[in-house]
Protein backbone atom coordinates (compact mmCIF):
# COMPACT_ATOMS: atom_id res chain seq x y z
CA UNK A 1 0.00 0.00 0.00
CA UNK A 2 1.66 3.18 -1.24
CA UNK A 3 -0.01 5.99 0.72
CA UNK A 4 1.84 8.89 2.39
CA UNK A 5 1.57 8.80 6.18
CA UNK A 6 -0.17 12.19 6.31
CA UNK A 7 -3.07 10.78 4.28
CA UNK A 8 -3.79 7.76 6.50
CA UNK A 9 -6.12 9.59 8.91
CA UNK A 10 -8.03 11.41 6.12
CA UNK A 11 -8.59 8.06 4.39
CA UNK A 12 -10.00 6.56 7.58
CA UNK A 13 -12.35 9.55 7.99
CA UNK A 14 -13.52 9.13 4.39
CA UNK A 15 -14.14 5.42 4.97
CA UNK A 16 -16.44 6.32 7.84
CA UNK A 17 -18.21 9.07 5.87
CA UNK A 18 -18.92 6.66 3.04
CA UNK A 19 -20.10 3.97 5.44
CA UNK A 20 -17.48 1.51 4.21
CA UNK A 21 -16.45 0.50 7.74
CA UNK A 22 -18.29 0.55 11.04
CA UNK A 23 -17.33 2.96 13.81
CA UNK A 24 -16.74 0.05 16.18
CA UNK A 25 -14.32 -1.54 13.71
CA UNK A 26 -12.36 1.69 13.36
CA UNK A 27 -12.21 2.04 17.14
CA UNK A 28 -10.91 -1.53 17.51
CA UNK A 29 -8.27 -1.02 14.82
CA UNK A 30 -7.20 2.29 16.34
CA UNK A 31 -6.75 0.65 19.73
CA UNK A 32 -4.67 -2.16 18.22
CA UNK A 33 -2.54 0.35 16.27
CA UNK A 34 -1.89 2.39 19.42
CA UNK A 35 -0.85 -0.69 21.34
CA UNK A 36 1.54 -1.76 18.58
CA UNK A 37 2.94 1.78 18.49
CA UNK A 38 3.82 1.48 22.17
CA UNK A 39 6.07 -1.35 21.17
CA UNK A 40 7.82 0.81 18.61
CA UNK A 41 5.97 -0.35 15.49
CA UNK A 42 5.26 2.19 12.78
CA UNK A 43 1.65 1.32 12.19
CA UNK A 44 -1.54 3.36 11.78
CA UNK A 45 -5.25 2.65 12.06
CA UNK A 46 -5.42 2.39 8.28
CA UNK A 47 -2.61 -0.19 8.24
CA UNK A 48 -4.55 -2.37 10.71
CA UNK A 49 -7.77 -1.98 8.71
CA UNK A 50 -5.96 -3.24 5.61
CA UNK A 51 -4.24 -6.08 7.48
CA UNK A 52 -7.60 -7.19 8.87
CA UNK A 53 -9.19 -7.24 5.42
CA UNK A 54 -11.65 -4.44 6.18
CA UNK A 55 -10.48 -2.57 3.07
CA UNK A 56 -8.33 -3.56 0.10
CA UNK A 57 -5.03 -1.71 -0.51
CA UNK A 58 -6.19 -0.62 -3.96
CA UNK A 59 -9.38 0.85 -2.53
CA UNK A 60 -7.41 2.69 0.13
CA UNK A 61 -5.12 4.18 -2.51
CA UNK A 62 -8.14 5.38 -4.52
CA UNK A 63 -9.55 7.10 -1.45
CA UNK A 64 -6.14 8.60 -0.71
CA UNK A 65 -6.22 10.28 -4.11
CA UNK A 66 -9.52 11.90 -3.13
CA UNK A 67 -8.07 13.00 0.20
CA UNK A 68 -4.91 14.54 -1.21
CA UNK A 69 -6.37 18.06 -1.64
CA UNK A 70 -7.60 17.94 1.97
CA UNK A 71 -4.12 17.09 3.22
CA UNK A 72 -2.51 19.85 1.14
CA UNK A 73 -5.02 22.36 2.46
CA UNK A 74 -4.39 21.26 6.04
CA UNK A 75 -0.65 21.59 5.52
CA UNK A 76 -1.06 25.26 4.63
CA UNK A 77 -2.86 26.06 7.87
CA UNK A 78 -0.87 27.57 10.78
CA UNK A 79 0.52 24.95 13.05
CA UNK A 80 -0.46 25.34 16.72
CA UNK A 81 1.44 24.21 19.72
CA UNK A 82 0.93 20.51 20.41
CA UNK A 83 2.04 17.85 22.82
CA UNK A 84 3.44 14.56 21.68
CA UNK A 85 2.51 11.70 24.00
CA UNK A 86 4.33 8.37 23.98
CA UNK A 87 2.13 5.52 24.98
CA UNK A 88 5.63 2.79 26.51
CA UNK A 89 5.79 -1.03 25.90
CA UNK A 90 3.56 -3.95 24.87
CA UNK A 91 6.34 -3.82 23.72
CA UNK A 92 4.59 -4.48 22.46
CA UNK A 93 4.98 -4.50 21.42
CA UNK A 94 6.48 -2.41 22.88
CA UNK A 95 4.48 0.19 24.43
CA UNK A 96 4.48 3.43 23.74
CA UNK A 97 2.94 4.72 26.77
CA UNK A 98 2.65 8.36 29.28
CA UNK A 99 6.19 7.97 30.10
CA UNK A 100 8.95 8.20 32.63
CA UNK A 101 11.84 10.36 32.11
CA UNK A 102 14.31 12.88 33.25
CA UNK A 103 12.38 15.93 32.25
CA UNK A 104 14.23 18.92 30.90
CA UNK A 105 14.25 21.77 33.35
CA UNK A 106 11.65 24.47 31.72
CA UNK A 107 21.62 -12.19 42.50
CA UNK A 108 20.66 -14.43 40.35
CA UNK A 109 17.05 -15.02 39.43
CA UNK A 110 16.34 -17.57 36.68
CA UNK A 111 17.35 -16.87 33.11
CA UNK A 112 14.80 -15.62 30.57
CA UNK A 113 16.26 -16.75 27.21
CA UNK A 114 14.94 -15.56 23.88
CA UNK A 115 12.44 -18.02 22.46
CA UNK A 116 11.75 -18.89 18.85
CA UNK A 117 8.29 -20.09 19.80
CA UNK A 118 5.60 -18.02 18.05
CA UNK A 119 2.69 -16.44 19.80
CA UNK A 120 -0.42 -18.47 19.05
CA UNK A 121 -2.90 -15.63 18.70
CA UNK A 122 -2.94 -11.95 17.87
CA UNK A 123 -5.20 -9.41 19.59
CA UNK A 124 -6.60 -8.54 16.16
CA UNK A 125 -8.07 -12.02 15.83
CA UNK A 126 -10.52 -11.25 18.60
CA UNK A 127 -10.97 -7.47 18.40
CA UNK A 128 -11.94 -7.08 14.75
CA UNK A 129 -15.35 -7.77 13.21
CA UNK A 130 -16.55 -7.98 9.63
CA UNK A 131 -18.06 -4.99 7.84
CA UNK A 132 -21.44 -6.69 8.09
CA UNK A 133 -21.20 -6.52 11.86
CA UNK A 134 -21.70 -10.28 12.16
CA UNK A 135 -18.97 -12.75 13.08
CA UNK A 136 -18.38 -15.78 10.92
CA UNK A 137 -18.23 -19.28 12.46
CA UNK A 138 -14.44 -19.22 12.03
CA UNK A 139 -14.22 -15.92 13.91
CA UNK A 140 -16.38 -17.19 16.74
CA UNK A 141 -14.27 -20.36 16.95
CA UNK A 142 -11.07 -18.28 16.99
CA UNK A 143 -12.46 -16.11 19.80
CA UNK A 144 -13.44 -19.11 21.89
CA UNK A 145 -10.06 -20.72 21.29
CA UNK A 146 -8.24 -17.51 22.18
CA UNK A 147 -10.17 -17.07 25.43
CA UNK A 148 -9.46 -20.69 26.35
CA UNK A 149 -5.80 -20.09 25.58
CA UNK A 150 -5.67 -17.04 27.88
CA UNK A 151 -7.45 -18.94 30.64
CA UNK A 152 -4.92 -21.73 30.36
CA UNK A 153 -2.06 -19.25 30.47
CA UNK A 154 -3.62 -17.57 33.51
CA UNK A 155 -3.55 -20.90 35.36
CA UNK A 156 0.20 -21.10 34.77
CA UNK A 157 0.91 -17.49 35.70
CA UNK A 158 0.90 -16.14 39.22
CA UNK A 159 -1.47 -13.21 39.72
CA UNK A 160 1.02 -11.29 41.89
CA UNK A 161 4.77 -11.03 42.10
CA UNK A 162 6.67 -12.33 45.10
CA UNK A 163 7.43 -9.83 47.84
CA UNK A 164 11.01 -8.51 47.73
CA UNK A 165 13.37 -8.63 50.67
CA UNK A 166 13.69 -5.10 51.98
CA UNK A 167 16.70 -3.52 53.65
CA UNK A 168 16.50 -0.50 55.94
CA UNK A 169 15.27 2.58 54.08
CA UNK A 170 13.70 0.56 51.25
CA UNK A 171 10.17 0.15 49.96
CA UNK A 172 8.94 -2.53 47.58
CA UNK A 173 6.78 -2.80 44.47
CA UNK A 174 4.89 -6.02 43.72
CA UNK A 175 2.92 -6.35 40.48
CA UNK A 176 -0.69 -7.41 40.97
CA UNK A 177 -2.92 -8.42 38.05
CA UNK A 178 -6.11 -7.56 39.97
CA UNK A 179 -5.02 -3.90 40.24
CA UNK A 180 -4.61 -3.37 36.51
CA UNK A 181 -7.33 -1.48 34.65
CA UNK A 182 -5.74 -1.39 31.20
CA UNK A 183 -6.92 -4.54 29.37
CA UNK A 184 -3.60 -5.19 27.62
CA UNK A 185 -1.55 -4.93 30.80
CA UNK A 186 -4.04 -7.36 32.32
CA UNK A 187 -3.90 -9.87 29.46
CA UNK A 188 -0.12 -9.76 29.10
CA UNK A 189 0.58 -9.64 32.81
CA UNK A 190 3.97 -10.74 34.11
CA UNK A 191 4.43 -11.15 37.89
CA UNK A 192 7.51 -9.34 39.17
CA UNK A 193 8.77 -7.22 42.04
CA UNK A 194 11.66 -4.98 43.02
CA UNK A 195 12.88 -2.94 45.98
CA UNK A 196 13.72 0.76 45.81
CA UNK A 197 14.81 3.55 48.19
CA UNK A 198 11.77 4.77 50.12
CA UNK A 199 12.68 8.39 49.31
CA UNK A 200 12.05 7.73 45.61
CA UNK A 201 8.66 8.46 43.99
CA UNK A 202 6.60 5.51 42.76
CA UNK A 203 4.08 5.59 39.90
CA UNK A 204 2.21 2.42 39.08
CA UNK A 205 -0.37 1.36 36.51
CA UNK A 206 -2.87 0.37 39.20
CA UNK A 207 -5.60 2.92 38.58
CA UNK A 208 -4.47 4.47 35.32
CA UNK A 209 -6.44 3.18 32.37
CA UNK A 210 -4.18 4.85 29.80
CA UNK A 211 -0.94 3.70 31.39
CA UNK A 212 1.51 1.66 29.35
CA UNK A 213 3.98 0.79 32.07
CA UNK A 214 3.69 -1.38 35.15
CA UNK A 215 5.80 0.71 37.48
CA UNK A 216 8.22 3.62 37.47
CA UNK A 217 10.32 4.99 40.34
CA UNK A 218 12.24 8.25 40.20
CA UNK A 219 14.71 10.22 42.31
CA UNK A 220 14.43 14.00 42.03
CA UNK A 221 16.92 16.74 42.72
CA UNK A 222 16.36 18.26 46.16
CA UNK A 223 13.96 21.19 46.04
CA UNK A 224 13.06 20.77 42.37
CA UNK A 225 11.22 18.55 39.91
CA UNK A 226 14.37 17.63 37.99
CA UNK A 227 14.71 13.84 37.86
CA UNK A 228 18.16 12.47 38.59
CA UNK A 229 17.48 8.75 38.17
CA UNK A 230 14.62 6.63 36.91
CA UNK A 231 13.77 2.92 36.75
CA UNK A 232 10.77 1.78 34.69
CA UNK A 233 9.29 -1.67 34.01
CA UNK A 234 6.99 -2.01 30.98
CA UNK A 235 5.18 -4.87 29.24
CA UNK A 236 6.49 -6.53 26.09
CA UNK A 237 4.75 -9.03 23.84
CA UNK A 238 4.94 -10.18 20.25
CA UNK A 239 2.37 -8.37 18.13
CA UNK A 240 2.53 -11.20 15.60
CA UNK A 241 4.28 -14.58 15.44
CA UNK A 242 7.99 -13.86 14.82
CA UNK A 243 9.91 -15.90 12.28
CA UNK A 244 13.07 -15.14 14.22
CA UNK A 245 12.36 -14.16 17.82
CA UNK A 246 15.80 -12.70 18.52
CA UNK A 247 15.71 -10.54 15.40
CA UNK A 248 12.17 -9.45 16.26
CA UNK A 249 13.27 -8.35 19.73
CA UNK A 250 16.29 -6.53 18.30
CA UNK A 251 14.05 -4.62 15.89
CA UNK A 252 11.63 -3.79 18.71
CA UNK A 253 14.48 -2.36 20.78
CA UNK A 254 15.53 -0.13 17.88
CA UNK A 255 12.00 1.08 17.15
CA UNK A 256 11.30 1.87 20.80
CA UNK A 257 14.63 3.66 21.12
CA UNK A 258 13.88 5.76 18.05
CA UNK A 259 10.38 6.58 19.29
CA UNK A 260 11.54 7.73 22.72
CA UNK A 261 15.03 9.00 23.29
CA UNK A 262 15.80 11.31 20.32
CA UNK A 263 12.62 13.25 21.16
CA UNK A 264 13.40 13.38 24.86
CA UNK A 265 17.10 14.23 24.77
CA UNK A 266 18.60 16.59 22.15
CA UNK A 267 21.68 15.18 20.45
CA UNK A 268 20.83 11.64 21.50
CA UNK A 269 23.07 8.91 20.10
CA UNK A 270 23.37 5.19 20.67
CA UNK A 271 26.61 4.11 22.32
CA UNK A 272 26.27 0.36 22.58
CA UNK A 273 23.90 -2.46 21.64
CA UNK A 274 23.72 -6.21 22.07
CA UNK A 275 23.12 -8.87 24.71
CA UNK A 276 22.53 -7.36 28.15
CA UNK A 277 21.35 -8.53 31.56
CA UNK A 278 19.07 -7.17 34.26
CA UNK A 279 19.42 -8.86 37.64
CA UNK A 280 20.70 -11.97 35.87
CA UNK A 281 17.88 -12.10 33.30
CA UNK A 282 19.18 -12.16 29.73
CA UNK A 283 17.83 -9.89 27.05
CA UNK A 284 18.72 -7.54 24.22
CA UNK A 285 19.24 -3.83 24.67
CA UNK A 286 20.94 -0.53 23.91
CA UNK A 287 22.74 2.19 25.82
CA UNK A 288 22.83 5.81 24.72
CA UNK A 289 23.29 9.39 25.80
CA UNK A 290 21.85 12.81 25.05
CA UNK A 291 21.46 16.26 26.57
CA UNK A 292 18.93 17.17 29.24
CA UNK A 293 17.85 20.12 27.09
CA UNK A 294 18.93 22.02 23.99
CA UNK A 295 20.60 24.71 26.10
CA UNK A 296 24.36 24.99 25.75
CA UNK A 297 26.13 23.17 28.55
CA UNK A 298 23.04 21.20 29.51
CA UNK A 299 23.91 18.09 31.59
CA UNK A 300 24.12 14.76 29.82
CA UNK A 301 21.58 11.99 30.38
CA UNK A 302 22.47 8.31 30.04
CA UNK A 303 19.89 5.65 29.16
CA UNK A 304 19.71 1.89 29.01
CA UNK A 305 16.78 -0.01 27.44
CA UNK A 306 16.65 -3.80 27.75
CA UNK A 307 13.87 -6.10 26.54
CA UNK A 308 13.47 -9.39 28.39
CA UNK A 309 11.43 -11.46 25.91
CA UNK A 310 9.21 -14.46 26.61
CA UNK A 311 11.27 -17.27 28.02
CA UNK A 312 9.63 -20.34 26.46
CA UNK A 313 7.48 -21.23 23.47
CA UNK A 314 4.29 -21.33 25.55
CA UNK A 315 4.84 -17.81 26.93
CA UNK A 316 3.50 -14.83 25.03
CA UNK A 317 4.90 -11.88 26.91
CA UNK A 318 7.95 -10.49 28.69
CA UNK A 319 9.18 -7.19 30.11
CA UNK A 320 11.07 -4.08 29.01
CA UNK A 321 13.25 -2.26 31.54
CA UNK A 322 14.52 1.31 31.20
CA UNK A 323 17.17 2.90 33.40
CA UNK A 324 17.99 6.60 33.21
CA UNK A 325 20.81 8.46 34.95
CA UNK A 326 21.61 12.17 34.87
CA UNK A 327 25.12 13.62 34.92
CA UNK A 328 23.77 15.94 37.63
CA UNK A 329 24.49 13.11 40.06
CA UNK A 330 27.88 14.27 41.48
CA UNK A 331 29.74 10.96 41.15
CA UNK A 332 28.63 10.36 37.54
CA UNK A 333 31.31 11.06 34.91
CA UNK A 334 30.13 9.08 31.89
CA UNK A 335 27.90 6.34 30.50
CA UNK A 336 30.13 3.70 32.10
CA UNK A 337 28.67 4.84 35.44
CA UNK A 338 25.15 3.79 34.42
CA UNK A 339 24.29 0.94 36.75
CA UNK A 340 27.27 1.43 39.03
CA UNK A 341 26.86 4.99 40.37
CA UNK A 342 23.97 6.81 41.98
CA UNK A 343 21.18 4.82 43.65
CA UNK A 344 20.11 2.65 40.70
CA UNK A 345 22.54 -0.12 41.78
CA UNK A 346 20.34 -0.56 44.86
CA UNK A 347 17.29 -1.25 42.66
CA UNK A 348 18.34 -3.18 39.56
CA UNK A 349 19.63 -6.36 41.29
CA UNK A 350 16.37 -6.71 43.24
CA UNK A 351 14.19 -7.23 40.15
CA UNK A 352 12.58 -10.66 40.53
CA UNK A 353 10.31 -12.17 37.86
CA UNK A 354 7.73 -14.77 38.84
CA UNK A 355 5.25 -15.31 41.60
Amino acid sequence: MNIPAELHDPVVRLLRQKGLVRAETVADCKRIAEHRQTMGERVTTLDVLVEAGQIQPEQAEQLAAQCAPEAVSAAKKPIGVGVIGIAVVGVPVLVILGYMAIKPRHKAPPRMPVSNGPREFDVAEVALVKKSGEKTPDEIAAEVKYKAFLEEQAKKTATVGRAPTLAAGQAGFVSDRSQLVDPDLHVHFVPFSFAYPSAWTLESAGGAKASRFYARVTRKEAGSEVVLESFTVMPFWYSKPPRNAKESVRNSVSRLEEALFPKMYPGYQRIREGDMKVAGYEGLGIEGEGQESAEKGSPKVYVRLIILPPGTANQTHGLAVIQILSARVPEVKGIEDLGTKGELPAIVPTLAIGG
